[in-house]
């Protein structure tokens, strides 16, 4: 697959995954805030964008560059995650005890879309 495909995967996960908090926030009004959903839902989708931008950058052919790649782009979303924690927790002040599950199903699903991206893509260039 190519570069641009998987973004496209990633633009349409994070679509997904909003319209399913919307019909949370829906069905069970007054639990989790519009703004605790944009500043997640923002902030991981940038996140996962620049780790798949570090991921994909470089030449292709070179297999010691492509584990240095995948360490750092990993690297670089946690990084990015315990910014966006503190920007999520401590300047938005989003501490309910829902806004913070939210939080976490949001990394939980990001990171897991990451990962299996990213194991998807290794195993089709070892192959």
């Amino acid at each position: 697959m190519s570069k641009s495909r998987h973004i496209a995967f990633l633009i349409m996960f994070s679509c997904i995954i909003f319209l399913a908090v919307l019909a949370f926030m829906m069905l069970f009004p007054g639990i989790i805030t519009g703004k605790a959903v944009a500043v997640g839902m923002t902030g991981f989708t940038v996140i996962s964008l620049t780790v798949f931008f570090v991921f994909f950058g470089g030449p292709e052919n070179d297999p010691e560059k492509r584990v240095f790649r995948t360490f750092v782009s990993i690297g670089i979303k946690m990084l990015l995650s315990f910014v966006l924690a503190l920007v999520y927790f401590l300047i938005f002040k989003l501490r309910e005890p829902p806004l913070v599950i939210l939080f976490f199903v949001l990394y939980l699903g990001f990171t897991l879309f990451i990962v299996f991206t990213f194991r998807s893509i290794l195993k089709n260039r070892l192959v």
